[in-house]
């Protein structure tokens, strides 16, 4: 983001940049704003939960707080904007359900891109110790089901290519293998293998390669584009 380089003069140039822009341009930030909110906001709700059982969450939770609160910040200075140098208040009327729907919008894509890029060992691990649902031996219709449309759902050849181009590129995994567990591994799992120690160190490890995995960020960033695109 332009304001995120400007490091100590962030406030001032920031200001003087957006006194330029016409109030179209401000609502259409406005809107892209609201999307990341909306995105960043999900991801603190999905990998909070996710962090209950990996360690490794607590990266991505992390920074999804600090994606969010920059995000809360710029359109705040945006709305500030818009009233000031053109009397449109951003958060009335129409602009007001607007930015409902990019939150929304920012929401839901935000889903969708964790559910394409979950792994089923994670999800498994997941539906078990958050749910307290047994997919490896269901003992009620419901179990079955959720175990079926899972299997077909992670099975199915779309899927399956998208996870082999993601493990390839990404570099958790070979630090997951290095470290002598077969996947994601959990904070008992950890704490058996080396106490707390290790499980911070590897933990945060394992989450900041994961953070450079190469095919979801540049999931992420067509995804954002291409919303951007239909503002």
């Amino acid at each position: 983001m332009f304001w995120e380089t400007l490091g100590g003069n962030e406030k001032t140039a920031l200001d003087v940049w957006l006194a330029k822009q016409d109030p179209a341009a401000l609502k259409k930030l406005h809107q892209a704003h609201s999307f990341k909110i909306g995105s960043a906001m999900t991801g603190v709700f999905i990998n909070g939960f996710l962090m209950c059982i990996f360690p490794s969450n607590v990266v991505s939770t992390t920074l999804n707080v600090r994606d969010l609160v920059a995000a809360i910040r710029s359109r705040r200075k945006i709305e500030e904007a818009a009233k000031a140098y053109h009397g449109r208040d951003l958060q009335e009327g129409c602009d007001r359900a607007s930015k409902k729907r990019h939150l929304l919008a920012g929401a839901a894509l935000r889903s969708a891109m964790t559910v394409l890029f979950l792994g089923h060992d994670d999800f498994l691990a997941a539906a078990s110790n958050l749910a307290g649902l047994d997919l490896a031996l269901p003992a009620s219709a419901a179990e079955a089901l959720i175990k079926e449309v899972s299997e077909l759902f992670y099975t199915s050849s779309g899927i399956r290519g998208l996870h082999h181009l993601s493990d390839h590129l990404c570099p958790a995994n070979k630090l997951i293998d290095a470290l002598g567990f077969k996947q994601n591994p959990t904070w008992d799992q950890l704490f058996l293998e080396g106490g707390m120690s290790f499980v911070a160190v590897a933990g945060v490890g394992i989450g900041l390669a994961g953070e450079a995995n190469v095919a979801t960020r540049a999931a992420d960033a067509a995804v954002e584009n291409a919303y951007q695109l239909t503002l």
